[in-house]
């Protein structure tokens, strides 16, 4: 028999389990690696850019900040980094979500 080295708990040493170190280390190289890909959308996607805005009245040219945009494929294939959340949108969602935060009503209650 042996002890469990978390519980104490004695253990048949046919059920004992031993962490791979190898796959452990691979593990952290991996997430790693995502870590520095999700880092990386951030820096180069989460900025906003000033745009100029040409009025439809004729009116004097003025200025806004706007999200960095891509398209649909581009989000798809980015969006591998960080499987199992979605951290791309469509413009109009995440506006609405904003708005949603804004008023403090949390998306889906009333």
């Amino acid at each position: 028999m042996a002890k469990c080295f978390i519980t104490g708990v004695e253990i048949p040493i046919q059920e004992a389990y031993v962490l791979d170190i190898t796959e452990a280390r691979r593990a952290i190289r991996d997430l790693s690696n995502r870590i520095k890909a999700i880092e990386k959308l951030v820096v180069n996607l989460g900025e906003r850019d000033i745009v100029p805005v040409v009025s439809s009245d004729g009116g004097s040219p003025s200025s806004r900040a706007e999200f960095r945009l891509v398209s649909g494929t581009v989000a798809k294939a980015m969006s591998e980094a960080c499987p199992g959340k979605e951290i791309f949108a469509t413009l109009s969602n995440l506006r609405e979500r904003r708005k949603s935060r804004i008023r403090g009503v949390a998306p889906g209650r009333s």
